[in-house]
């Protein structure tokens, strides 16, 4: 398993994200200084998420969408699809993707991107690897869920044999606790072993707060 961090040193202050208000005409330059970060021989496929009206409508406590890759369904984990429709404001009617899994015989990298909000992967001993981003409202009400699914679709067979790693996060200590203790309880709870990476705040690669730009996360 690797993983990298793709944020201010190839970014710029733009960073990455698929919010055409945002990106508007130099998504696909923006994306080509992601693409060039990865390594060689791997198909790129990466994460959609629930849409920002969903979002709004449920205060951010939405049902997190896990997608199993297949080639047969290719496009909705393509960025150039997937921002072509957001360009065209059709984005909500096609599947999203909050986590995307996929298995051994796939040789592919798994993107997603975030500010502040957790940015979570999962590794499974027998090549299976999934990653994602999800909201803190929706993970404090659907984390259960979250690593159930995990479980289940990572073909998990014993205590331990999923690696569960904090990417990139925010480390505020929240009333209700921060997301590492609430990611630690999860991982405890499912058997699951744990890693935590960069906090966001002074990480050097992250955005934070009000900076306008997304990092990205590639998992392999």
């Amino acid at each position: 398993m690797s993983s990298k961090l793709i944020g201010k040193s190839y970014l710029g202050e733009l960073g990455y994200c698929q919010y055409p208000p945002t990106m508007g005409e130099e998504h696909f330059n923006q994306w080509k200084k992601v693409e060039d970060s990865l390594p060689l021989g791997f198909i790129p496929i990466i994460t959609s998420m629930t849409g920002m009206e969903e979002r709004e409508a449920t205060n951010s406590c939405y049902l997190p969408q896990i997608r199993l890759y297949d080639p047969a369904i290719a496009p909705i984990f393509d960025p150039q699809e997937i921002y072509k429709h957001c360009l065209e404001g059709n984005d909500f009617l096609r599947p999203s993707v909050d986590f995307v899994v996929w298995g051994p015989e796939h040789k592919v990298v798994g993107l997603t991107f975030s500010r502040d909000a957790p940015i979570i992967s999962f590794t499974a001993d027998n090549g299976y690897r999934a990653i994602g981003t999800i909201l803190r409202p929706a993970l404090m009400t659907y984390g259960d869920y979250l690593f159930s699914c995990m479980k289940k679709a990572m073909k998990s067979k014993g205590k331990e044999d999923i690696l569960v790693t904090l990417e990139a996060s925010i480390y505020f200590e929240y009333e209700e606790g921060s997301i590492p203790s609430i990611v630690r309880k999860l991982a405890v709870l499912y058997g699951m072993r744990l890693l935590f990476e960069a906090d966001t705040k002074g990480h050097p690669e992250c955005y934070h707060g009000n900076e306008k730009g997304n990092h990205v996360v590639a998992l392999w």
